[in-house]
């Protein structure tokens, strides 16, 4: 269905609703401007409809769409305009999902509409009890008005909303288990790698660990000399490489005599032993 600002313009596209007075109320749809549709919206009165603000912001953008018209073309003939007059401005909606981009809405009331053939209809109910004990309710009160009508998808709010992100959800639950088992496969490999770094330097690592706790304990214990030592200070920095030098000159030196005998022994005779 379509509708246009003029006869000269081609009619742009959007969503085509059917709606009774209480419909907006029941799914929560703010009025932004105007009034809702009221049961004196009838065939014999004033054709009337309601657009959404995405309609209100492309066509009117520093006016008020009230009072203004509209012309379905798709109306009664389909030849010559119908045109009906803006009532209400009401906010936007995802009709068709919260993930998929909507059209622009308007609205015809349903006590103005004359339907075609076969028709299908979606009753909204809003309640302050339970959906799922309304249901058998709801059906008696459509068997009551009419028992050759079936009722069928009968569904929440919240179902409506969750099956329209079935789609999107199951695809994050396969991205959330792929990414959990590479998550997975990556704390092992790193503690695979660093276990194995780990035991290749456990002398190097435990020579180090001597060293600060040597340090450490060096430095505690330089109170105890505070007494035995003139000008010099017990933290003194050049004292304390000193002692590092010295000591590895006396390492360099302890492993000289195994090195050098080391290099004398014959590579044949070495192979031979092992």
């Amino acid at each position: 269905q379509g509708f246009s600002l003029g006869k000269e313009e081609l009619p742009p596209h959007g969503a085509y609703r059917i709606a009774s007075p209480d419909y907006f109320r029941a799914l929560g749809i703010p009025l932004i401007r105007g009034r809702f549709f009221t049961e004196q919206d009838t065939a014999t009165s004033n054709p009337v409809a309601i657009i959404d603000d995405e309609i209100a912001r492309r066509y009117w953008p520093n006016g008020d769409p009230i009072g203004k018209h509209l012309a379905f073309y798709a109306e009664r003939d389909g030849k010559e305009p119908f045109w009906r007059e803006i009532v209400g401005v009401v906010g936007h909606v995802q009709h068709l999902g919260l993930d998929v981009e909507s059209k622009m809405q308007y609205y015809m009331p349903s006590l103005q509409y004359e339907p075609s053939g076969q028709q299908n209809m979606i009753f909204v109910v809003r309640s302050i009890y339970g959906p799922q004990s309304l249901i058998p309710a709801i059906r008696n009160v459509v068997r009551q008005l009419d028992q050759d009508v079936p009722i069928y998808r009968t569904k929440t709010m919240d179902e409506v909303v969750s099956d329209s992100l079935a789609e999107r959800r199951f695809s994050m639950i396969l991205l959330t288990i792929f990414a959990a088992v590479a998550l997975i496969l990556t704390f092992v490999g790193i503690y695979g790698l660093i276990a194995y770094s780990v035991c290749q330097r456990r002398h190097e690592i435990g020579i180090r660990i001597g060293i600060s706790i040597g340090a450490g304990l060096s430095l505690a214990l330089t109170r105890v000399m505070t007494g035995l030592l003139y000008d010099v200070s017990v933290t003194d920095p050049l004292t304390f490489a000193g002692v590092g030098v010295l000591l590895a000159g006396v390492a360099i030196l302890a492993a000289y005599l195994p090195a050098r005998t080391a290099c004398r022994i014959d590579p044949m005779v070495a192979l031979r032993y092992d």
